[in-house]
């Protein structure tokens, strides 16, 4: 008996000294919710000395919401005996800032299998939660711009998946936000426009993939044929670049699309009437050229041979 006493006694000791060791809070509390057991990280989460701990009630540093929140996790886990692995709730520590942590919740039981008690690990996840807000905001604010401009913006994952898209994509290609989610990429553009889309973005993301992250500003620019919704051929200017994680690695693809229709109307205008132009130039008998605004000549005729 005195050996397993001395057993135990040790086995406590241990245990005492690993969760001294752990960054992670560790409770311990009555079935009213006042502390009976604690650890160091505990008392450092909350900001008090741990003789001021001891005994203290949950409602000392819960406001009235987060109180609602710990009192029906706790009495949830003592009706049904099951733990609860991790909720999230927002404590106020001493010096009255507040924090948020994560917490596991586990019953206390006697011997006789009678609760005596809750116990669980606590993190504190308030820079997860403050950089969640962060992105939220950052988010909202970008969604604004994008939701009222005249190019059309969207965000792909590297499955090609659309994950977010502009109204302005009606203004472009004639379809509502909720029809353009609907359609195939392969439907969208010509055959030829398609080809070039996949085969360019296999080529960059496995670049982009074994390179380090290109100077801020980098895109990448691809003019495409597609078919607005009313069976018309438009074409776009696509400027495209890889958003990436912390660690540099590509996770999505961020595009921003315009119509360029008009300028390729006017570009193919102006090609016919040039090619028109020459070939009555490379006919006439009398001598025709060019000079630009430096005087060197940037086209003289066929005719110059025979004068």
């Amino acid at each position: 008996m005195e050996q397993q006493n001395r057993q135990s006694s040790e086995n406590e000791e241990q245990y005492g000294s690993l969760l001294e060791a752990i960054e992670e809070g560790y409770y311990e509390v009555d079935l009213a919710g006042n502390f009976t057991f604690f650890n160091k990280a505990m008392c450092r989460i909350l900001g008090y000395a741990p003789d001021e701990m001891r005994g203290m009630n949950n409602r000392q540093f819960t406001d009235k919401e987060n109180a609602k929140k710990l009192f029906e996790t706790f009495n949830r886990v003592y009706k049904t005996g099951e733990s609860t692995k991790a909720f999230d709730w927002q404590l106020i520590r001493k010096d009255g800032n507040k924090k948020y942590i994560e917490t596991s919740v586990s019953l206390i039981k006697d011997a006789s299998g009678k609760p005596t008690g809750f116990k669980g690990i606590v993190h504190d996840i308030t820079e997860r939660k403050q950089a969640e807000e962060a992105l939220r905001e950052s988010e909202a604010l970008y969604r604004l711009l994008a939701d009222n401009i005249s190019e059309h913006v969207w965000v792909m994952d590297l499955n090609l998946n659309l994950i977010y898209i502009s109204p302005s994509v009606e203004k472009i290609y004639g379809y509502a936000l909720d029809e353009i989610s609907q359609i195939k990429m392969r439907q969208l553009f010509t055959a030829d426009s398609y080809r070039k889309v996949v085969e360019t973005f296999m080529k960059e993301l496995e670049k982009a993939m074994n390179s380090k992250p290109p100077p801020t500003g980098t895109n990448y620019i691809m003019e495409l044929e597609a078919y607005h919704k009313d069976g018309h051929k438009i074409w776009i200017e696509n400027r495209l670049h890889f958003i990436r994680d912390k660690n540099g690695k590509p996770v999505s693809l961020l595009g921003e699309t315009r119509d360029i229709t008009d300028r390729k109307l006017a570009q193919e205008a102006l090609k016919a009437s040039e090619e028109k132009y020459r070939l009555l130039a490379d006919h006439m008998k009398d001598q025709v050229w060019m000079m630009d605004m430096n005087m060197q000549i940037t086209y003289v005729s066929p005719s110059v041979e025979r004068i």
